[in-house]
């Protein structure tokens, strides 16, 4: 699904956008697939339309005991503490889908020095959250 996200996104001129999938590829349930996915189109656009990002990138980590989305932009930057008591939708509803699930989420940004989000979901948490019985 990120792939489908980002390579139309990679064949055009600018600003540029790249995915890398790391670690051994494992199955996640839908849920977390889709969390995944918003997380990303959501700080994709937000690097595109708001940043002025030239340079976006899409890193997906199937690590051993967890999986990591980090997008990170060189664009101008924000006050990330500042947005988030704001409530901005955009920042409320990536923080939202990633506790639904169990993870969490990181965002970091300076003015004029680009921001990264980071989705972190932890094997423990993952099957504490779909466990099945």
């Amino acid at each position: 699904a990120l792939r489908e996200l980002v390579e139309p996104l990679a064949r055009l001129p600018a600003p540029a956008v790249a995915l890398s999938v790391v670690g051994d590829e494992r199955p996640v349930s839908g849920e977390v697939e889709t969390t995944v996915l918003r997380v990303a189109q959501e700080a994709v656009t937000n690097a595109l339309k708001h940043a002025g990002a030239a340079h976006v990138e899409v890193r997906l980590a199937f690590e051993p005991r967890a999986i990591t989305l980090t997008i990170g932009d060189d664009g101008r930057g924000f006050d990330a503490a500042g947005a988030s008591r704001d409530g901005r939708l955009g920042m409320t509803g990536m923080r939202e889908r990633a506790r639904h699930i169990g993870a969490t989420l990181d965002i970091t940004s300076q003015n004029d020095a680009g921001t990264q989000v980071r989705l972190t979901l932890t094997e423990e948490k993952r099957r504490h959250v779909f466990a099945t019985s």
